[in-house]
């Protein structure tokens, strides 16, 4: 059974209740059509689908840096829309009702059949009681604005987690389950939507991600009216109690499955990640921050090698063994600049050097049929020469 409403009504978590005392099919009438369509471009479908990551640590949603988003402060979606502290704040300013409902959304970011998009909120809940700490935060995945449509993820204070359907601005619960923590505090979230399957993962602050998604929908087996193919990204807010606020510390969104380590957004981890990671270190935000201590060290790369990729410095094609292959891609690459890690590049000063083969030294391992080769004699020697002259050279300018 589904509930039409005059205007804003609850999402799940302040559910509709049939007369039977039965929560019915929780409904959300976003906003009239006819009004939105005065107001909203022409939804894009064929634009092509891209990746992106936004911390809001420039302190404006609205700037293109990295992406701008579009939001509708005065109209169906009223309130404050505020990246100024670094986070996305998203306040409700009608406090005479205690359903209203704020989303924010990348219009010029398009996804069609697979797309992904994370984020990691929480509702505000202050010592002084003004704010009142209960509503739902959620993320958004193939968002039609024009015709109010796409899938929705939402986790509320309570605990109660829902993959839900919005079709024409009324959305419907797909699935849910109760978790053993809620939305006050703040937590991660994960929608990913790959063809017919629909899932939806949320986890506290510092856990990890877990393998296997809590919530899951399999899109042929409801309503082919229920079912979206291609679309935007975004967030949604929406209050149970006036004095509700929700706060988004970052958002990132992929045509590919976000994965944790992921730092490009290619869908793989890999090479290339690690190669980000240090080029970013002492950059303490997100994602860098991979261990989530504060501080962006190689203890975040260690991670990112060890546990992420289960893998060892040295090991430059990331088989998880340090073996003569590597040893070639190291060798392969001496002493040119620009390099990288799977070209030999360990501790990450873009040069492929004596550095990075004691690092190789260190940490290789005999291979399953015969022993490591040694270096030829002729990179050794080479390799011992070219230190000297670089360490000629230097002495020599300093004497200058």
């Amino acid at each position: 059974m589904t509930r039409h409403a005059p205007s804003l009504a609850a999402l799940p978590g302040r559910c509709l209740v049939d007369t039977c005392g039965t929560p019915a099919p929780c409904v959300l009438l976003l906003f009239s059509l006819v009004g939105w369509s005065l107001l909203c471009c022409s939804f894009l479908a064929t634009a092509h689908a891209q990746t992106y990551f936004d911390n809001f640590d420039d302190g404006n949603p609205l700037d293109g840096q990295p992406v701008s988003w579009n939001i509708n402060p005065g109209g169906f979606f009223p309130g404050t829309y505020d990246a100024s502290s670094g986070d996305y704040f998203l306040y409700p300013t009608d406090q005479e009702n205690d359903d209203e409902t704020l989303v924010s959304w990348v219009q010029t970011r398009q996804y069609q059949e697979v797309g992904s998009v994370r984020s990691r909120a929480q509702v505000f809940v202050d010592e002084t009681g003004f704010f009142t700490g209960s509503g739902n935060v959620g993320v958004m995945m193939f968002f039609n604005p024009a015709t109010v449509s796409g899938y929705l993820g939402v986790v509320d204070h309570a605990g109660n987690a829902y993959i839900l359907s919005a079709v024409g601005g009324e959305v419907t619960e797909l699935v849910a389950t109760q978790l053993d923590f809620d939305a006050t505090q703040t937590v991660n979230m994960q929608l990913d939507v790959d063809g017919t399957n629909v899932s939806y993962s949320i986890w506290p602050k510092l856990a990890r991600q877990p393998e296997t998604p809590q919530l899951t929908v399999d899109t042929t087996q409801i309503d082919p009216a229920l079912r979206f193919t291609s679309g935007s990204s975004g967030i949604v807010f929406n209050e149970d109690d006036p004095n509700d606020l929700g706060i988004f510390h970052y958002v990132a969104a992929s045509p590919h499955r976000i994965q944790d380590g992921d730092l490009d957004l290619d869908g793989i981890v890999g090479a290339s990640d690690i190669d980000i990671l240090f080029q970013n270190l002492g950059n303490d935000v997100l994602p860098y921050d991979i261990h989530e201590d504060g501080d962006t060290t190689m203890d975040d790369v260690d991670f990112l090698v060890h546990e992420l990729l289960g893998s060892e410095y040295g090991d430059a094609n990331l088989d998880g063994r340090v073996d003569g292959l590597d040893l070639e891609a190291w060798e392969n690459n001496l002493f040119q600049s620009g390099t990288g890690w799977a070209t030999g590049d360990f501790n990450g000063d873009t040069i492929t050097d004596g550095k990075d083969f004691n690092i190789w030294n260190e940490h290789k391992m005999p291979s399953r049929a015969e022993s490591v080769p040694e270096p030829a004699a002729g990179v050794l020697v080479l390799l011992g020469a070219l230190t000297l002259w670089h360490r000629d050279r230097r002495v020599r300018r300093a004497s200058r």
